[in-house]
C-alpha cells in the first residue's frame, strides 16, 4: 500500500466551475464514500485520508485534491481520529 502526501498550495479556482458544494463534518472512526466523478476535495479543518486506485493519499488543512473520474470510488476519513471538516465540489 502507497501513502502519499499532497501538501501544496490551493489554486484559486473559478466558482463558476463548481455547481454546488457540499461540506461534511466525519468523526472518529467514520468513513464517506465519495463517487469518483471528476469532484474536488477541500480540507477545511482537520487532516483527511483518502482511499483510492489501491493508494492512500494524506491531506491536510488547506489542502485540495481532485477526485478524477472512475468506475469505483474514494474513502475518506480523518487521519487523526479528529474531527474532520470537508468541502466537496461537483
Amino acid at each position: 500500500m502507497a501513502i502519499l502526501h499532497q501538501s501544496h498550495t490551493p489554486e484559486h479556482t473559478d466558482a463558476a466551475r463548481h455547481s454546488s458544494r457540499m461540506i461534511h463534518y466525519i468523526g472518529d472512526y467514520h468513513l464517506l464514500r465519495l463517487p469518483r466523478k471528476d469532484q474536488q476535495v477541500e480540507v477545511l479543518g482537520g487532516s483527511a485520508w483518502i482511499t483510492m486506485d489501491g493508494t492512500d493519499i494524506i491531506l491536510n488543512e488547506g489542502d485540495q485534491f481532485v477526485l478524477t473520474e472512475g468506475h469505483d470510488f474514494a474513502l475518506v476519513s480523518s487521519a487523526k481520529k479528529n474531527l474532520l471538516v470537508l468541502a466537496v465540489s461537483a
